[in-house]
């Protein structure tokens, strides 16, 4: 299921975020929607969208984005690695919202068979903090 994608961004990824949280309720993102989310300019939110274009996780029609197959399963990885170190800053005493918000900073960077390890020796758990599936099925 690896996504082999490198060289992506903090705000690609918090783009690609953004976009996958809205394909959960089944509807394509607004760009000017992004933008606003993401607090940078139409022209910023329209070149992150063509990068991700051409990266091929996003399809961009009408001003709206929506994931692509290669996208979906980038997100799914990214949350999966988010969950896992999230839940593992919590159980290292870290509050969740701050871990949540800390974790966001390099989720994206973290290595499939490092999330892996971690996950094993938190002793598999199903959720994180918030409630969330580590991983969706």
């Amino acid at each position: 299921m690896k996504v082999k994608i490198n060289n992506i961004t903090k705000r690609e990824r918090d783009a690609l975020v953004l976009i996958g949280k809205e394909r959960e309720s089944k509807f394509p993102l607004r760009i000017s929607a992004l933008a606003k989310q993401l607090e940078v300019s139409m022209p910023s939110v329209e070149e992150i969208a063509d990068r991700l274009v051409s990266k091929g996780l996003v399809f961009k029609s009408g001003g709206m984005l929506l994931l692509s197959e290669d996208g979906r399963k980038y997100y799914s990885e990214t949350m999966m690695k988010h969950r896992i170190m999230e839940t593992f800053l919590t159980e290292c005493g870290v509050d969740p919202d701050q871990a949540c918000r800390q974790v966001s900073e390099f989720d994206y960077l973290l290595d499939e068979i490092s999330a892996i390890k971690i996950v094993k020796r938190l002793g598999n758990p199903d959720k994180c903090p918030h409630g969330f599936k580590i991983v969706e099925k």
